[in-house]
């Protein structure tokens, strides 16, 4: 489960994104550990700048675990969560990435 992930996550300092969507993360005591320890990992991990959580029922008390872990981390730009929580939890927590800009084509001369 989760658990398992973050000792991963704590070995791996290279990993960038994290797609955890529907993984049956709810609001059991069990999983309530478990986000515990991912936000122990958020804290410490150097390079993880995206993390998916959707489609997870971590409620208000998940979000609440989570939320310190994230809150002053810059480097995370992406942080997805469903909206079962608290509205301003919600708001503090989701971060959508910003889309990427396309590059403007460059003008040439036509050859003739």
């Amino acid at each position: 489960g989760l658990s398992d992930i973050c000792n991963g996550l704590s070995e791996n300092t290279s990993l960038k994104t994290l797609r955890l969507a529907d993984n049956c993360l709810g609001q059991t005591d069990d999983d309530t550990k478990a986000l515990e320890k991912f936000a122990d990992v958020l804290v410490k991990h150097p390079s993880l700048i995206a993390v998916d959580l959707l489609h997870n029922n971590i409620g208000t008390r998940g979000g609440q675990l989570l939320l310190p872990a994230i809150q002053d981390k810059k480097q995370i730009i992406e942080f997805k969560v469903d909206s079962k929580m608290d509205d301003e939890l919600f708001k503090l927590l989701f971060r959508a990435s910003a889309p990427t800009k396309k590059k403007a084509k460059k003008k040439g001369k036509k050859k003739k």
